[in-house]
């Protein structure tokens, strides 16, 4: 421990400070104050070499306690302002503004927004502003920084790199599944607004109103069910909701809540009928009925029929998870991340459990997906 006198201002007044290590430094008997250089990539943009805080607390041991905390904020808010100087257009730029705003007690307001909110909330953001604050602070408490311009026809891809946690137990089949109705709903909004390919920030109640009408047009006709137009909504809605959140915008714009197309009550229910035994039992089981078609295609058939489950659920089965079913002679979905546990089932099976061992011994399992399978041949049906 040391100490030393600095002088304030021009006044002859001097105060003592004393020095501690990890930069902790006491005023007399007063409280504590954190110290530390500004590393050289910030000096431009902190305008100063060293940077002062208070730590609110005359206790030596929770003040040695806060420095980590503190050292890490400032570190992170002079990193935030460097890239709104650096990059001010980027979204990680609007991010950093967000967080610059929110450190201080408030919620980014984009400037449009703050000229319509009441003049208090105005003058809140100025008094926010602390001596030393430099112009990126200010822009960032007065919403100078623009959201990023991201396009419509951009969206999808967006939100997949987003949600690429979520879908990485996902194979390219079911990825394709993932992604395709979602483009076809960004394809239905352009269509609805003239084909033009707008900003995402631009998708207001009157577009999303458009995309409603374009709906109500396709089922009023008979072209579209009200489910397919429902599923549209749902993925937009879905989507932008990511998106925002991938942004850091606290207060996101909620267009399409709310937006749907009610079913027609006086429909009937209409529902496939299964496939009759006896049919099957003459088409299915006939000698001779799967000449020239690969095993492969036979084999995920015949245990689809023994089951009842889907072909493409058999199909995407990984080939470790197809022999342990062969061991234990059931068929379950456990590995499967995307059905909830709800709907997890066992299935066994009996009669038909050489052609699940015919199918493991294919050379990659079951990874290819079952139209390829069938690619060279038609399995008979209705």
């Amino acid at each position: 421990m040391c100490s030393s006198t600095c002088r304030l201002g021009s006044a002859a007044t001097k105060v003592k400070w004393v020095k501690l290590m990890g930069g902790l430094i006491k005023r007399g008997k007063g409280t504590f104050h954190f110290r530390m250089r500004v590393p050289k990539e910030y000096v431009g943009i902190a305008g100063k070499t060293e940077i002062h805080r208070t730590l609110k607390t005359d206790s030596a041991r929770k003040a040695t306690e806060l420095v980590p905390a503190m050292r890490k904020g400032i570190l992170d808010e002079l990193k935030a302002l460097k890239l709104l100087k650096d990059q001010p257009d980027c979204a990680d730029s609007y991010r950093a503004a967000q967080e610059i705003v929110k450190k201080r007690g408030l919620n980014y307001l984009p400037s449009g927004s703050l000229l319509l909110a009441p003049l208090e909330e105005t003058l809140i953001r100025f008094e926010k502003l602390a001596e030393g604050d430099n112009i990126q602070v200010a822009r960032a408490l007065l919403g100078g920084i623009e959201e990023p311009g991201l396009r419509l026809s951009e969206l999808v891809a967006t939100v997949e790199e987003y949600r690429r946690h979520d879908n990485r137990h996902k194979n390219d089949d079911q990825l394709r599944k993932w992604r395709n109705p979602r483009k076809k709903a960004v394809r239905n909004l352009m269509k609805s607004i003239g084909n033009n390919d707008i900003l995402v920030s631009e998708i207001d109640a009157a577009a999303v109103q458009k995309h409603k009408m374009f709906w109500q047009k396709a089922v009023s006709t008979g072209k579209a069910k009200p489910d397919t137009a429902n599923k549209d909504f749902i993925h937009m809605r879905s989507m932008l909701s990511d998106y925002y959140e991938s942004i850091g915008m606290v207060q996101a714009p909620r267009t399409y809540q709310g937006i749907g197309i009610k079913k027609d009550r006086y429909e009937k229910a209409n529902r496939k009928l299964e496939i009759p035994v006896n049919w099957m039992t003459e088409k299915w089981f006939a000698p001779g009925a799967f000449d020239g078609i690969n095993q492969e295609a036979v084999d995920i058939l015949l245990i689809s029929i023994e089951t009842g489950c889907r072909q493409s659920e058999i199909s995407n089965l990984p080939h470790m998870r197809l022999y342990w079913m062969i061991q234990s002679r059931t068929f379950t979905f456990k590995w499967k991340k995307e059905i909830c546990v709800a709907r997890l089932r066992i299935q066994p099976l009996n009669g038909r459990c050489p052609s699940s061992v015919s199918l493991w011994q294919q050379p990659n399992g079951t990874q290819k997906d079952f139209q390829s399978i069938v690619a060279t041949a038609t399995i008979p049906t209705r």
